[in-house]
């Protein structure tokens, strides 16, 4: 059976794709996500780093970084975006 993809609706995703959690990425795997990013801020780049990375709260980030709680949700949900879609991606080049 082929699974459809609706590729229109926001929250469209498989269930077994994982979430980007605090601490969950190396140094080299966030700066490889960013770099197709279109997150071009160093702040925002600075406060993902601190939390995919180093495992920061989102309290501590926001905080520290200056940055709001929505602006950073949105950034980590364009992150996401990306790291699903290459996880999608991955069934094509094996």
């Amino acid at each position: 059976m082929e699974r459809i993809i609706n590729l229109d609706k926001k929250n469209t995703r498989a269930p077994d794709e994982s979430m980007l959690t605090p601490g969950c990425l190396d140094e080299e795997h966030f700066l490889l996500l960013m770099d197709i990013s279109p997150i071009c801020s160093k702040k925002v780049f600075d406060s993902l780093r601190a939390y995919l990375v180093d495992g920061c709260s989102r309290k501590f980030v926001c905080e520290h970084y200056n940055i709001n709680n929505g602006y950073l949700t949105v950034s980590l949900n364009r992150l996401n975006k990306i790291h699903q879609n290459i996880c999608r991606l991955r069934e094509f080049y094996k």
